[in-house]
């Protein structure tokens, strides 16, 4: 029997290890019919591109044509997106926190949850809003011409003069009515300014009036909350968010629908908490990516809309936390903040470490039963594309183990090679596994290789019952 690459992230319910789970691996769907509905790849890894110099949490970048703005504690700094030469521009006053912005022609805002402050692309440098009328500032974005920020703790959002992020008036402001919420978050997408309430969403648009730009879309408003301030993000005219009782979701126009499973579901409701969490959206080798960073507890979950499918990415030597705090993409350039040691990332496909790091990978094949009869399971193959080993000559290897009581124990680990450089005909089999009801197979490795699995084939007989 063939089993197919139908994988999940999945944590039992019963509070058992992973019994399915899929970490710094992804699903590419087969279109041409094959044995297996899927092929799985290594995420990409973390290739050093820039150094900043400071040994600080990384809390936010911002892509601009030719070069990134990268915040490092206190430190803006740009980079050159062609040679990864960074200039220090100026300082916040905060240290750490969660960073959003906005872009005008010849400004960018961005706040960090205290402040507000203003980059001026022909000039490069950095003030900050002083402007009386400014509120503290919860969330903000941009949206014809406007600076838009939602004020903490109120259900109002404000707008800046049309062009000019460092003037605000005491009277430009709205107060989101169609349900009395307090406002978390706020995203422009399309031809809409969408507001994200505790409880609600509220779509405005541009009205053109002269007292107040922005009106009340009829007909558009959500009774769907936002449980994370700096989860929602936009790639391809999506809006992905995480709502108020922590399940992500997707806004396609004015349609909003879940794109969680049960078992994300269930793993972000055990988090300690889930209203830290931050959003990013890239687009690589034309797959879109939606990227859920849990700080507090060093989750990051990922969910590939081509594929429909979310995977789990670690870095190895952090206990759990992958190395990017925060996203950037200039066209096909995605840069990655690291989340302490001011350095920042260019996410590369054909790079297989984190920093330098080996990277843990990991997947776990669907369960292997047939209505609780017995099977005997003679032997199992992989088919990867093998060959793959380092220029040193070295044998790259890969380990199999596997679990008959959905994941709460699991064998000894099995180790096979995945072939020296040019061995392309290796084939990967395990033999004499013994007879179950029910049971997983779990793979992984740790070594710097290209990683490509295309099937997974079992010899078995069914012993009956």
């Amino acid at each position: 029997m063939n089993i197919p690459l139908t994988i999940g992230h999945y944590l039992g319910r019963s509070g058992a290890a992973n019994a399915m789970e899929m970490v710094n691996m992804m699903l590419e769907p087969d279109e041409q019919g094959g044995a297996s509905p899927y092929t799985l790849f290594g995420t990409p890894g973390c290739k050093e591109f820039s150094d900043l110099g400071i040994v600080a949490q990384g809390r936010g970048g911002y892509s601009l044509p030719g070069e990134v703005l990268a915040i490092v504690g206190s430190y803006l700094f740009t980079i050159n997106t062609s040679t990864g030469v960074s200039d220090h521009i100026g300082s916040l006053l905060t240290t750490t926190g969660n960073i959003q912005w906005g872009e005008n022609p010849t400004q960018v805002m961005f706040i960090d949850g205290t402040y507000g402050y203003v980059y001026t692309k022909a000039t490069k440098t950095l003030k900050r809003i002083y402007d009386a009328d400014f509120p503290t500032p919860k969330s903000c974005t941009f949206k014809d011409g406007f600076g838009v920020v939602v004020e903490e703790g109120t259900g109002k959002f404000f707008v800046s003069d049309i062009n000019d992020f460092s003037s605000w008036g005491a009277l430009s402001f709205t107060t989101a009515e169609y349900e009395p919420d307090n406002l978390v978050s706020c995203l422009a997408s399309h031809d809409s300014l969408f507001a994200f309430g505790v409880k609600t969403i509220q779509t405005y648009y541009n009205s053109g009036n002269s007292s107040f730009p922005f009106d009340n879309r009829p007909g558009a408003n959500m009774q769907i909350g936002c449980g994370a301030t700096n989860s929602p993000a936009k790639g391809e005219n999506i809006i992905f968010w995480l709502d108020n009782h922590g399940v992500p979701r997707k806004l396609d126009g004015y349609t909003q629908s879940i794109i969680s499973t049960r078992q994300i579901d269930y793993t972000i409701s055990k988090l300690s908490t889930y209203s830290d969490a931050k959003g990013f959206v890239y687009v690589q080798e034309g797959k879109t990516f939606y990227v859920l960073v849990f700080p507090t507890d060093k989750v990051t979950l990922v969910y590939d809309m081509a594929a429909n499918y979310w995977h789990k990415r670690t870095s190895y030597a952090d206990n759990g936390a992958w190395r990017a705090a925060w996203i950037t993409q200039d066209g096909s350039t995605i840069l990655a903040g690291d989340i302490g040691n001011g350095k920042v990332y260019k996410l590369d496909s054909e790079t297989y470490k984190d920093n330098g790091e080996p990277i843990r990978w990991v997947f776990t094949l669907q369960n292997v039963n047939s209505d609780d009869a017995m099977i005997s399971h003679e032997s199992l193959s992989l088919k990867i594309d093998g060959g793959v080993g380092l220029s040193d000559g070295s044998d790259p290897k890969l380990w199999m183990t596997y679990s008959d009581d959905n994941g709460h124990t699991w064998s000894r680990e099995k180790w096979r090679s995945m072939g020296k450089i040019g061995e392309f005909s290796k084939r990967i089999r395990f033999f004499n596994l013994g007879r179950s009801r029910g049971r997983v197979y779990r793979f992984g490795g740790t070594d710097p290789v290209k990683r490509v699995v295309v099937s997974a084939k079992l010899e078995g007989r069914n012993l009956g019952y």
